[in-house]
């Protein structure tokens, strides 16, 4: 009986909050889902964490023992697209179950959201063993287990968001295309860690960008002037709201902490935003403009599309080296914010797209055009590479991803054995 129960538990934990987030999987609305008593739940469970943590767990389960047997019945060679058919296979038939797993675990408590990484961490492992294998034993794949990984998930998250997972199966083929672009010719040997940590190495750590507090707006005749104070109302707002979520987390950071962090009243920041998630959405927007203006402008600075690439890159991942706080608000936070704050994370990654658009067009002039999901999936593994830097805390080192982030975006164009010619070019004239 109390078996039972448990799973009832656990069966209405994915649905509550696959439907509404964790913050609205509260154990009034599970018991009332489910139909199991108060009492009932907290014989099994402790609070909403403990049994959002168990529905996490077992879903992670079944899903790796699913996508474990489907790996053991490949041979080599066929793994990677047996293991994605199966992954693709188990979102289609429980899609309530994926989006838990895929979307709703970045916005649990951080205990909950300690466990996600680790798992995630497992899955990177068990991919770097992977290539590692089949680079002794067949064609050769130059990827990042990390960048991989992400690109995956989250190619698979903004399907679930925008509920299309039955799309899923018709863009493995595209998927599968993208990788193989990542794929050394006969007779090229893997790159080792040690050969990006050799060209990382060449890019020292950046100084955070350090900011005063605010001080107190001045008053009486030679106050600002009304569109001037208001401006600057807002302007303190959005910063202090990037400060105090980077520092204690959106679900626990309050407007008053937000207001006084910004020095101003509780009335001031309603003058200018409805709630805390409209000044989190504001932040990042203007966060969007930043990072897509800097890297714009060293874009098209230079003249080959490769050395545009490269500068628009240097100058992203600037941005964040110089900003933790803005990697942390932008990269970290935004899946506890909700649906309008991961669709514009997805809207950021898309904008840079753009500067993708003329490697698609020489590789379509050449007779040998990507599938459209290509740029997709660079953005996201690009994104992959940058989140494992903020989660490690050395935001700071952020622009000694550039080599990597650079064949990643490059190699599907140029090749992979250009890509890395060019960017030992490029590292060699770092001064």
């Amino acid at each position: 009986m109390a078996r039972d129960a448990r799973e009832q538990l656990l069966t209405g934990m994915v649905q509550v909050a696959s439907a509404g987030g964790y913050s609205c999987a509260s154990v009034a609305r599970l018991v009332d889902r489910t139909g199991v008593s108060r009492r009932t739940f907290y014989a099994q469970f402790r609070d909403r964490e403990d049994c959002f943590l168990a529905a996490y767990q077992a879903v992670v389960a079944r899903g790796r023992t699913a996508l474990s047997a489907a790996a053991a019945a490949s041979t080599p060679a066929d793994r990677p697209r047996a293991v994605l058919d199966a992954l693709v296979h188990q979102i289609v038939m429980d899609p309530t179950a994926a989006r838990l797993v895929f979307l709703e675990a970045d916005g649990a408590p951080l205990p909950v959201r300690r466990e996600h990484w680790a798992v995630l961490r497992a899955v990177e492992l068990e991919l770097e063993c992977f290539l590692r294998l089949r680079a002794r034993r067949g064609p050769v794949l130059q990827i990042p287990a990390a960048a991989l990984r992400t690109a995956i998930q989250t190619i698979v998250s903004m399907r679930l968001l925008r509920e299309e997972a039955d799309a899923l199966p018709g863009l493995l083929d595209d998927l599968v295309t993208w990788v193989g672009c990542y794929r050394l010719p006969a007779g090229e040997s893997l790159r080792p860690q040690r050969f990006w940590s050799d060209l990382e190495g060449r890019f020292p750590p950046l100084p955070r960008r350090e900011l005063e507090p605010p001080s107190l707006l001045p008053r009486g005749r030679s106050a600002l002037v009304p569109d001037g104070a208001a401006a600057e109302r807002r302007s303190r707002i959005l910063e202090a709201t990037v400060r105090t979520t980077a520092a204690k987390g959106y679900a626990a950071v309050t407007v008053a902490e937000i207001a006084a962090a910004a020095r101003l009243t509780k009335g001031a920041f309603y003058s200018h935003f409805d709630s805390k998630l409209d000044a989190f959405l504001a932040a990042q927007r203007l966060g969007l403009q930043e990072t897509v203006a800097a890297a714009a402008a060293a874009f098209y600075t230079e003249r080959g599309w490769p050395d545009r690439v490269w500068a628009g890159l240097r100058e992203f991942l600037r941005y964040f080296a110089e900003n933790p706080e803005a990697a942390v608000f932008g990269i970290m936070e935004v899946h506890a914010a909700g649906e309008a704050a991961i669709r514009l994370e997805h809207d950021t990654r898309t904008a840079f797209t753009v500067f993708l658009e003329e490697g698609h067009r020489e590789r379509a002039a050449a007779g040998a055009a990507l599938p459209p999901i290509t740029s997709e999936a660079i953005a996201a593994a690009n994104y992959g590479l940058l989140r494992r830097q903020v989660l490690r805390g050395k935001t700071e080192y952020a622009v000694r991803l550039l080599p990597q982030a650079a064949y990643l975006t490059l190699a599907p164009f140029l090749g992979p054995v250009e890509t890395l010619a060019f960017i030992e070019d490029q590292v060699r004239a770092v001064r």
